[in-house]
């Protein structure tokens, strides 16, 4: 096999900047289908060979990238999707930025990291919808919580004669907000039932207790039904549940703690599915209780449910069976 060719892609809503490793090559193409196929044409001449000796590498930009991974996908070319805050840490220190710029640091770091990046597929469109559905119920629950704290802040404040039109305009968006969500809820279901794959899983995890149908749905939608990740405590890391140690030498003892980088939807999400199990499910009940009585910190108790659930989930989704509750047969 002939050396492999890497290229790093910086994605804009209007170009491609494009950069070859080792040719030390660069041209900035157009961000649609004519520039897309500029793009392999050029590619092809610069290496006078099969395109299966390169490998294309640019950040999910969403919507901005899309496209590039459709016709990529298409033609059967493989590609790596990056996360951006990835490539920022392994440059080290860097002064200024710009496209040309990004596209190389993008083609160094796969060819740095080639043989540990995986090539990307694109998910289903059952999945990529879920996706879609999911974030906009997301926005419409942020902002029908902002109008909730409005006016709960104005009743507290006893200024009702005062603010009476902003009261009365606020209820009004939180009534048209309910009625959006529960449209969207309706949706997903309907989305998740058309998809005997997906609909398989969605049964099997949400007959745990704790797990509704946004938790069922993101999770689905999040590991594209279970093929991203092949162990919950990868996707523990992942959300930010996953605890760390902070250790140096033999001086330096600091506190266990989860990190700070995770999927921050996904997280609140668990811990709102985690808040409801230690109401409703007897086990994590009693789970909660015993380490709050054995003096561990509130949060980090909740953090422990969360991780729960997630190996129950997960354990469910991989495994193709049937949530057993054996908690009900203890003595």
């Amino acid at each position: 096999m002939n050396k492999l060719e890497f290229i790093g892609i910086d994605v804009s809503k209007k170009t491609l900047d494009v950069w070859l490793y080792f040719l030390g090559q660069y041209h900035q193409f157009e961000n649609n289908l004519k520039g897309h196929s500029k793009l392999l044409q050029w590619v092809k001449q610069l290496i006078a060979g099969d395109l299966e000796t390169v490998r294309f590498c640019f950040e999910h930009t969403g919507i901005y990238s899309f496209p590039l991974s459709i016709y990529l996908t298409e033609r059967s070319i493989p590609y790596y999707q990056v996360s951006g805050l990835m490539v920022k840490r392994s440059l080290g220190l860097a002064r200024g930025k710009n496209d040309k710029v990004d596209a190389k640091h993008l083609a160094e770091f796969a060819f740095r990291h080639h043989d540990r990046l995986v090539p990307y597929q694109i998910p289903s469109k059952t999945i990529l919808s879920l996706k879609k559905l999911i974030a906009l119920r997301a926005r419409f629950v942020k902002h029908r919580s902002g109008f909730k704290n409005e006016v709960r802040e104005i009743k507290s404040m006893g200024l009702l004669e005062l603010h009476q039109e902003v009261i009365d305009q606020s209820m009004e968006m939180i009534i048209i907000l309910n009625k959006r969500i529960r449209s969207l809820d309706n949706k997903i279901k309907c989305l998740i039932s058309d998809n005997p794959e997906v609909k398989q899983t969605f049964i099997k995890i949400t007959a745990i207790k704790g797990v509704g149908l946004i938790l069922g749905a993101t999770m689905i939608a999040s590991t594209n039904n279970f093929k991203l990740f092949d162990r919950w405590r990868k996707f523990a890391c992942y959300v930010g549940t996953a605890p760390f140690e902070h250790l140096s030498g033999t001086s330096y003892r600091g506190r266990t703690r989860v990190s700070t980088l995770g999927n921050r939807h996904i997280k609140s999400t668990l811990w709102l599915a985690a808040l409801s199990s230690i109401q409703h499910n007897p086990e994590l009940k009693e789970y909660y209780h015993r380490k709050l009585n054995e003096g561990k910190p509130k949060l980090s108790v909740l953090n422990g449910v969360c991780n729960k659930l997630l190996s129950r989930i997960f354990a469910v989704a991989l495994r193709k069976e049937e949530f057993v509750n054996i908690y009900k047969f203890a003595a």
